[in-house]
């Protein structure tokens, strides 16, 4: 078999008759071997490159968690803070609530004090009106009196 290999200077002067010996297998088979070659060579650069690449983003996501977390100690923070804030804003109210009816009722308090006292002053007015009366009525009965002596006086003085 070693006897029918082709010889160099055969090989260079590529007839045809060596390709029917050998046939179209042999020549497609050392295409195939160049192409497989060259595919595998091009998967292990874009195998290298997606290694790098996982690389990069498998630091790019470990950084984006850390910072993720770093946000949510934070917010949780903030919230605690608002919660606190709330929570005495809601303790000032109801003080300011408290303060608020205290004087409500003192009010209330005083309106029904002042109201008794105007009624009592009312009462009072009406009364010290009618003794007014009683008085201007007994003095005007008193002037009628003095101008009817008066006028009798003259009489018996005239006389």
């Amino acid at each position: 078999m070693i006897s029918q290999l082709p010889t160099a200077s055969a090989l260079v002067n590529l007839n045809w008759e060596i390709l029917g010996q050998w046939g179209f297998g042999v020549l497609f088979f050392v295409a195939f071997m160049f192409l497989l070659k060259w595919v595998l060579k091009q998967q292990e650069g874009i195998l290298k490159s997606a290694e790098e690449e996982r690389k990069s983003w498998y630091t790019v996501m470990s950084h984006f968690s850390d910072e993720l977390e770093k946000h949510t100690i934070s917010a949780r923070e903030y919230h605690n803070q608002v919660a606190e804030a709330h929570r005495y804003q809601r303790e000032e109210h109801k003080d300011m609530i408290g303060v608020l009816l205290s004087i409500k009722n003192g009010i209330e308090t005083s309106q029904t004090s002042l109201s008794t006292a105007v009624e009592g002053f009312k009462d009072s007015h009406a009364c010290r009106s009618k003794e007014n009366n009683t008085i201007i009525e007994s003095t005007q009965r008193l002037m009628a009196n003095c101008i009817e002596c008066s006028k009798q006086l003259i009489k018996l003085n005239g006389k």
